[in-house]
């Protein structure tokens, strides 16, 4: 065995001290580190310069050569009571402020999940998230079958196309503030923003005349006859085809509406049906087979045994205008290349089988 000095005079602050072995109540790192916010100055290993050595179990050739040095020795009792004693002396850690408890008030939105989407036109969709959890609501970023509305401002894009495919709830961001305005949410956040939405709708009405009388032109008709426009019967066309027994739906797929941006980019350089349909459905594909030939369906293009819708959309469609050109250059030219340049149109927007 080895001496042990007492623990009642142990002082830290300044010497060099070195631990080895292996402590029961602390971790080596753990002690070394309070040692060393004491003062300490901590060393891995014995020499003429080390002040204090402090062992626990199967301490090695650091404890025979602190003897041969005669440098004090302490075992891990001294430790702990030198580490115990100049606890109280250590600055508490200041306890996390708790978060402020977020206070709300009933509302329309109260226990509903809701999403949003779009650019609103108000504030920003990060301040409106926090005006809809005052107004009791709870916020998801996803659209899903346990959706109950989708609040949408300007461009919105695939989420409120997959809402309308699951049957959401769907909400414009002028109808929600006179909502919240009513049960005292975001009195802040909702400053002024009957105005903003009021001006907002206003420039919105004047970029998009042209882009509206067209689509008015197209649809009136459709509409006059059949009670929808084609946008809204092709998709009720399709669900009804989805539930036929005798076949399989492989793809479904139902993307944004194309946005008031590119409308108004490409009024005018789209014949107006494949335009006024392209505004109400964006990208869509929708792909079937037989059920009797399900089986064999890996071995043929899509399609066949069966049908597809296949809508690309109008997003990323350049449509560029043919060039004006005479008559006797276009006798000049093979009859296939004259014949694609002056039908830029329905090559790459829609394909049908």
């Amino acid at each position: 065995m080895y001496p042990l000095l007492g623990v009642t005079s142990i002082e830290v602050d300044g010497k060099t001290i070195v631990l080895t072995g292996t402590f029961s109540k602390i971790k080596r790192s753990e002690a070394e580190a309070k040692l060393a916010s004491l003062g300490a100055n901590i060393s891995g290993s014995v020499t003429k310069q080390t002040d204090l050595l402090f062992v626990g179990a199967r301490a090695g050739s650091k404890l025979a050569k602190a003897k041969r040095l005669e440098i004090p020795v302490h075992d891990e009792a001294a430790l702990s009571a030198v580490l115990d004693a100049a606890a109280p002396l250590a600055e508490p850690k200041p306890k996390p402020k708790p978060k402020p408890e977020l206070k709300t008030v009933a509302s329309p939105f109260t226990g509903k999940t809701i999403v949003l989407t779009g650019t609103f036109a108000t504030m920003k969709r990060s301040a409106a998230k926090t005006v809809l959890l005052e107004a009791g609501a709870k916020v998801s970023g996803s659209v899903s079958k346990s959706t109950d509305l989708l609040i949408y401002g300007a461009d919105a894009g695939s989420k409120l196309s997959k809402a309308k495919s699951l049957g959401v709830e769907l909400m414009t961001e002028a109808q929600m503030v006179p909502l919240l305005t009513a049960a005292g949410a975001g009195a802040t956040e909702l400053a002024g923003a009957s105005e903003k939405i009021a001006a907002e709708q206003a420039a919105q009405s004047e970029r998009m005349a042209a882009v509206r009388e067209t689509i008015a032109a197209v649809d009136g008709p459709q509409i006059e006859r059949y009670g929808l426009s084609v946008g809204q019967l092709l998709p009720l066309y399709l669900r009804v085809l989805a539930q036929r027994p005798d076949i399989c739906v492989v793809d479904d797929k139902l993307g944004a509406p194309t946005s008031d941006s590119t409308l108004r980019r490409l009024h005018g350089s789209v014949p107006p049906s494949f335009w006024a349909l392209g505004a109400e459905l964006g990208p869509l594909h929708f792909n079937y087979v037989l059920r009797e030939f399900m089986d064999e369906r890996a071995n043929y293009s899509e399609g066949y045994r069966g049908g597809r819708i296949n809508l690309l959309g109008l997003e990323k469609f350049p449509c560029p205008r043919p060039p004006a050109r005479s008559r006797s250059s276009l006798r000049s030219s093979p009859r296939g290349s004259a014949r694609a340049k002056l039908r830029p149109y329905t090559s790459g927007w829609a394909k049908t089988r």
